[in-house]
């Protein structure tokens, strides 16, 4: 047969032999073997595909043979590829670290097998990758694991076909934006627009995740001294576009309002897409849902940019004035 899955089936298998000699003598015998039809499933655990991260370290992978009796996921190493380079830079092949997995069985319990009922899945396993780097290039890179998942009655054999490649960017550059006020001297009553946005870095398109956009009172002259937030403005996601205008609206006119004409200022704190791990990959989603935004300690994606502005809620129209922004 040029395929056995014509005449196996997943699982076990039950073959049966029956013999008749010359003089009409017969016999017949049966035997039972495992027959394991299905691929192992290979998972990356962190970074999954395409990912855009800063830092290399935490890499995980789970490698699992589906439960098939007498199959076990015995080891696993992993190689870093940089593609940015005219020649691709391969990291040495590192053995991983091996968890495997459990579950309690109530059964073994009861019948006083067990005191814990714990039992260990051998055919699964979590792997964690050795390698690490704070500081990686920027560019292109490819993550591949390769494991080892085996019968255990069979010590001479070895699976090659178990490999997968995870493809992932590093990119450690901040968001680069400026905020310009859209009139030095305004009337919030009588604006639509209270600054705007700019993208500043021309070798890379806009890839904040997400912007949090507050008024604050400037209490001198100094953008160091925006301390003092009044209002907040609508948090924005996926920003991709170049230039657009802040508004006012009735939240922050009515904080201008309570607090009085003088000098105010806009801040933004923006972050972009590259993240460090999955721990903080998790709290970027969430804020994103929620939608809130914090200062992020991981400078190397997050921006923070500011302009200021005088308000004057007498004025009748607005009024020229030179615009000013710093970042």
């Amino acid at each position: 047969y040029p395929n056995l899955l014509a005449i196996q089936k997943d699982n076990q298998n039950t073959v049966t032999i029956s013999t008749v000699n010359k003089i009409g003598l017969s016999n017949t015998q049966r035997f039972y073997y495992l027959f394991k039809a299905t691929a192992n499933k290979l998972d990356p655990v962190w970074p999954k595909r395409d990912m855009v991260l800063n830092k290399i370290q935490g890499f995980k992978a789970y490698a699992s043979a589906l439960g098939y009796q007498g199959f076990k996921a015995e080891s696993a190493k992993d190689e870093i590829h940089y593609l940015s380079l005219d020649s691709a830079k391969v990291s040495e092949r590192q053995s991983m670290d091996r968890e495997v997995q459990w579950y309690i069985d109530s059964s073994l319990i009861a019948s006083g097998a067990s005191e814990t009922g714990i039992v260990y899945d051998s055919s699964s396993a979590y792997f964690a990758s050795n390698h690490a780097d704070e500081n990686p290039h920027e560019g292109e890179y490819l993550w591949k694991f390769f494991v080892d998942i085996k019968n255990i009655a069979d010590t001479a054999s070895k699976d090659s076909s178990n490999t997968y490649e995870v493809p992932f960017t590093v990119d450690r550059t901040p968001p680069a934006f400026t905020l310009a006020s859209e009139d030095a001297v305004v009337n919030p009553d009588s604006v639509s627009f209270v600054a705007r946005f700019s993208w500043t870095d021309t070798a890379h398109a806009p890839d904040i995740r997400a912007m949090r956009v507050s008024l604050g009172r400037l209490e001198g002259d100094s953008l160091n001294r925006c301390q003092t937030r009044v209002a907040d403005f609508p948090a924005m996601a996926d920003v991709a576009s170049k230039e657009f205008a802040i508004q006012w609206n009735s939240v922050t006119r009515d904080a201008i309002r309570s607090k009085g004409d003088g000098n105010y200022c806009i801040e933004a704190y923006a972050v972009d897409y590259a993240v460090p791990d999955s721990a903080v990959y998790g709290k970027m989603v969430r804020l994103v849902v929620l939608p809130r935004l914090v200062k992020s300690p991981y400078k190397t994606s997050t921006t923070v940019s500011a302009c200021a502005l005088r308000t004057r809620t007498g004025l009748p129209s607005r009024t020229a004035a030179t615009r000013f922004s710093r970042t």
